[in-house]
């Protein structure tokens, strides 16, 4: 078992995690890993620790950064702009 530390733009995390914890839920069981978000008083407020077997926290680490990457260029003055409905996880995920 290993800990990978990333850094993802505090902005996105609620985006990541979905409602009730559905879409990071679906996340850490696909890539069997847990993942853990600081909370609102932390130190570094973008640190996520990913856990679990080196392939599995990697792969995990590179589709967190992906989605990262798709949230903030979609991001535009705080507000999500010419994005599809649901961000990046209807994207990735469909309906659920």
């Amino acid at each position: 078992m290993v800990t990978e530390e990333v850094y993802l733009d505090r902005r996105i995390h609620s985006r990541l995690i979905g409602s009730r914890g559905r879409l990071i839920r679906k996340v850490m069981d696909d890539y069997k890993v847990d993942i853990k978000f600081p909370t609102r008083d932390s130190g570094s407020p973008d640190l996520v620790l990913i856990t679990g077997m080196e392939d599995n926290v990697l792969d995990c680490k590179d589709h967190l950064l992906n989605c990262e990457e798709e949230s903030v260029r979609c991001l535009g003055d705080g507000e999500m702009s010419g994005c599809r409905k649901g961000g990046w996880g209807w994207a990735v995920y469909g309906s659920l």
